[in-house]
Formats: C-alpha cells, structure tokens, sequence
C-alpha cells in the first residue's frame, strides 16, 4: 500500500515525506488540500514550485468561514485526514511531533481515529507520524544524519518549506546567519562561539507571525538563525517557555533562539 501524506509545504510535512521515502523505501503519494485560508494561496504556490516531486492539489474543502482570527481550523487535521484515508490510502501519514500543541494532532486522537475509520470503512485504515515520540528539532537532526550533505540538506529546510499565518504580498529578504555544521558519523553539532556567514532569507513569509517564529526556532537548532523582530511576540514565548515544567528540547532550543535574538538586539 503506497502511503499519502498531508502535504502543506511546512517544516513537519516535509519531513515526514524524507522519512517515507528514506526508512520505508516507498514514494507517497503527496495531497495538498486548498483550504482557502488567508494563507493557501502562498503555500499552494510553495507547493507548486517544488520539482523534486509531484503533489496532488485537493479543492474538496473550504475552510475560510471557520478559519478563526489567530488562523486556527477547529478540527482541520481530522477532516483532511478522514478524507485522504476515504479516497488516496489506507495509510496516512501526518506531520505531528512532541512539539505540536494543537488539540487535534497527537497519538490519541489519530489512534482513535484509525480505529473509527477503519471500522466504517470496513477496511484496516492507519493515520499516524512518524515522529509522535520526538520533537521537532529532534526530526530535524533525524533528517541532516541521513542526509549524504548536511549543508545541502540544511539549505533544503530552509528553501523548501512555508510557514506563516499572513504572508506579505512581495518578497520580502531578512537577515540571518548561517553557523558551521561540524559532522561525525553519528552526531552534529553548530558551533554558535564562531561567527556564521552573514545571509539572507528571501520570502513571502512574514516572519512577524507565531507560524514564523516557531519555523525559525526549529531552524535555530541546525545553525540557520534568521532575525524575528516582532519583539512582543519574542517576549511572550520567552515569558511561556520559561515557565515550562519539564525542560524539552523543544523548550531548551527555544530558549536558545530566544537569548540569541536577544544578543543581536531584538528582544
């Protein structure tokens, strides 16, 4: 059974993609729903623009009447994935991790799931991540080890994925640096001590949004920091993550991004 994918273009479906092809050997098939959210417009032609592989458009929805002010989709991964599971496969796979918060996009919930979709359909139905037990910047270290180039791979995150909430209607250039990746067989590590080549991130991105921020976090972890200067929100997630119980890697990197951003001046 040849697996498909939730494909929106973002850091998560991008990767789940890598992990399909590379630890399961099987290419998926690659579904984009067009929601008509104030964003799809950009992540459709993110989508569009990638040539490596083709990804089927699915207008079967809009979503623009419930969409909330904060871009929210109450339920939005249930009703993709109990369509994908209806008409492209009997396994599907989403882009979920330990970092993602959203009611709608953990173990549980697509646990239960498979097992009522599997039940109407009459028919062993799977929707599921690869990625349920780690975080975010831990896929992504996943991914650069099973690179053959890890400084290609890191230009891949980078380039090859949109995450934003209100796109600008041209592209806009921020800076960021890019640090050294030293490599050995088993492990990487950015060296932050050194100065990086200076860059910049060409986008449609705002890079003022949470989607933003929360892309050059996750970025942050494999040398790659780009400048976020909405200094409000930078504040509000240093004000969340710093009261964090359990100290992840999720919240360690964030933190991490955060006391950088600070040191460059925007926070």
């Amino acid at each position: 059974m040849i697996p498909a994918i939730l494909y929106s273009g973002g850091l998560d479906s991008f990767l789940v993609e890598k992990y399909v092809i590379r630890k399961l050997n099987q290419t998926p098939v690659k579904v984009y729903y067009n929601l008509r959210s104030r964003y799809s417009k950009f992540e459709k032609s993110n989508v569009l623009h990638d040539k490596t592989s083709h990804t089927f458009i699915d207008n079967t929805f809009n979503f623009s009447e419930i969409e909330r002010d904060d871009a929210y989709i109450p339920n939005r991964n249930i009703h993709l994935a109990t369509h994908a599971a209806s008409v492209y496969s009997d396994v599907v796979y989403i882009g979920g991790t330990l970092s993602d918060r959203v009611a709608d996009n953990n173990s549980e919930v697509f646990e239960n799931l498979s097992y009522i979709l599997s039940s109407t359909l009459d028919r062993k139905i799977t929707v599921t991540s690869p990625f349920w037990d780690v975080y975010k910047v831990q896929a992504i270290e996943w991914f650069l080890k099973t690179s053959d180039n890890s400084d290609k791979a890191r230009h891949e995150l980078w380039t090859n994925t949109f995450s934003c909430f209100t796109p600008v209607k041209d592209l806009t250039r921020f800076d960021s640096i890019i640090y050294p990746l030293h490599e050995s067989d088993d492990v990487y590590e950015i060296d932050f001590t050194v100065d990086g080549d200076k860059s910049q991130y060409e986008t449609y991105e705002c890079m003022n949004c949470s989607a933003c921020f929360r892309k050059c976090a996750a970025l942050h972890s494999c040398g790659i920091s780009i400048i976020f200067k909405n200094i409000e929100m930078v504040n509000k997630y240093k004000l969340e993550f710093s009261t964090d119980i359990v100290n992840t890697p999720r919240t360690e990197n964030t933190l991490d991004y955060i006391a950088w951003l600070e040191d460059e001046g925007y926070g």
